[in-house]
């Protein structure tokens, strides 16, 4: 079993090499630098540590692409897609419609709220609208507040959103595991993830977006988050990023991790 398992491990890093791209950087043990990191790049990766009918939770699933592909890899599974801003969840309800009526796979369910530190209303800091030409401001809407330095786009206007602590909800809809979360919060995945502990024993992976440049008030800091995610066992496989701007990270369940990389 150990020498499969050796095996299994050259395989995964030998598949992961691509080649070197200027001005890109990574960190971990499966990957090369790339130069475009588009939403889920470590998708390519997922599925060699997923059961065949994983429980998966994105947060801020934004137009649902992500939604989408998770629902066609995994039709065995369930999908639960968190999106606060009214905007774009329209837009994710109707390409959510559309994916079950061309596959016929309904094991998707779009939530019209945030994930945050209380079950309630919160304001949304919205993305500026159009903002230079760019009809996709609403990507940038974020629990936190902008701070001085923010970025045109992501000076649009508050609203009032809806918002449920992430453990809660669980409990209320009898989700009793999730083997995959995926986070794309605007510099709110640390707070999220101090508020589900008890959840997190039972994540097999974790897919977070990572930023260097906090433009928001107690914008969520990767080493910070990094350090976090270790001391609830889970390891780094792999961080595609460019500094001072950001990228994706994967980290995986420690247990996991050993059996296959130590």
């Amino acid at each position: 079993m150990r020498i499969f398992r050796c095996l299994f491990a050259f395989f995964l890093i030998l598949f992961s090499f691509q080649s070197f791209a200027a001005g890109a950087n990574f960190e971990g043990i499966l990957g090369q630098p790339i130069e475009n990191i588009p939403n889920f790049v470590t998708g390519q990766f997922l599925g060699y540590f997923m059961p065949y009918n994983p429980v998966m939770i994105e947060i801020g699933g934004y137009k649902g692409e992500i939604a989408k592909r998770l629902s066609h890899q995994y039709p065995q599974g369930q999908v639960f897609v968190f999106e606060p801003n009214p905007t774009a969840f329209d837009i994710l309800k109707n390409n959510v419609q559309a994916h079950v009526n061309k596959t016929s796979n309904e094991n998707v369910t779009i939530v019209h709220s945030a994930i945050g530190l209380k079950n309630g209303t919160v304001k949304l800091y919205t993305g500026l609208e159009n903002c230079g030409g760019n009809p996709d401001a609403d990507k940038w809407s974020s629990l936190l507040q902008e701070r001085y330095n923010c970025p045109q786009h992501c000076k649009g206007p508050a609203i009032d959103v809806s918002c449920v602590r992430l453990e809660d909800w669980c409990r209320d809809n009898a989700i009793s595991r999730v083997d995959f979360i995926r986070l794309d919060v605007e510099g709110y995945e640390l707070q999220i993830l101090k508020t589900c502990p008890n959840l997190l024993k039972s994540v097999i992976a974790l897919s977070v977006k990572t930023s260097m440049a906090p433009y928001r008030s107690n914008w969520t800091q990767y080493r910070q988050m990094k350090q976090y995610l270790i001391q609830h066992d889970f390891e780094l496989l792999a961080h595609w990023f460019k500094d001072g701007v950001g990228g994706e990270a994967l980290f995986i369940k420690r247990n996991i991790y050993d059996s296959l990389f130590r």
